[in-house]
């Protein structure tokens, strides 16, 4: 799908964009990166080749700290402060195009099977292709008072840990620098995905009492496969937050009884 023609629809900001003209729906914009910086001295450094190079808090930025890149001037140099520019079409500064959240290939399937007395069925759901950004309050621990480290943050970055997934450990006291909509925090959210398992079987009786008599389990959303964070279902909305409220595994049991 393409937004052609939708008055005002001309901003471009960090994070996903529902409305942009000459781009599809819920698009996607964010910083470029590149690993971790080592030191805060390999910042310094890095820095003094590029005057001008400045990070998101520049003044906190040390080991095991997202490395934003920006993208080259007309000139070719890249000697500014990480930036939206103007935040127009025409000039987005570091931002660039990571894609849009729509999902595309949707497909289903059912498989059911009878023998004798018993009846089995499955469907299953996907998404064959479709990307999401997480909100950057979600993932930062200590973000705000109520926002403690979750498990998956236990892969954070040391310098015996210099290639974690998660940055180094801070506190971010509201000022989430190193979760910026990047490269980084855009996740793969295709799956498939076990939406409804049922076992049956039904019991031979007298036709003369009980017409039919049929003992069955069945279970919804119990399984899936995605590459997604493992704390997020794949079917979250556009920005995967902490308010999203995923899907429960049920289990039931029960007794048809036709008389």
């Amino acid at each position: 799908n393409k937004l052609v023609k939708y008055d005002g629809a001309d901003v471009i900001t960090a994070g996903t964009q529902k409305l942009l003209e000459g781009y599809p729906l819920n698009t996607i914009w964010g910083y470029k990166t590149d690993g971790y910086w080592s030191s805060k001295e390999e910042y310094d450094a890095y820095k003094a080749e590029h005057p001008g190079y400045k990070s998101f808090s520049d003044n906190k930025v040390g080991g095991g700290d997202v490395r934003y890149l920006t993208l080259p001037d007309a000139d070719g140099s890249i000697g500014h402060q990480v930036g939206n520019g103007a935040g127009t079409k025409e000039n987005h500064g570091d931002l660039v195009y990571l894609g849009d959240t729509t999902g595309r290939y949707l497909y289903g399937f059912n498989i059911s099977a009878q023998w004798k007395g018993f009846d089995f069925s499955m469907m299953f759901q996907g998404v064959g292709k479709r990307k999401i950004l997480i909100e950057e309050n979600t993932i930062a621990p200590f973000g705000q008072t109520h926002q403690m480290p979750w498990t998956i943050h236990r892969d954070y970055w040391t310098e015996d840990n210099p290639d974690a997934f998660w940055p180094r450990l801070y506190n971010y006291n509201k000022d989430p620098f190193n979760f910026k909509p990047s490269d980084k925090w855009v996740q793969d959210a295709s799956y498939l995905r076990l939406k409804n398992l049922t076992i049956g079987y039904t019991v031979p009786v007298s036709k003369r009492y009980i017409e039919k008599l049929r003992f069955y389990i069945t279970g919804n959303d119990i399984w899936e496969k995605t590459d997604l964070l493992k704390v997020f279902d794949p079917e979250a909305g556009n920005n995967a937050s902490r308010n999203y409220y995923p899907f429960f595994r049920t289990w039931s049991f029960g007794v048809n009884l036709t008389l």
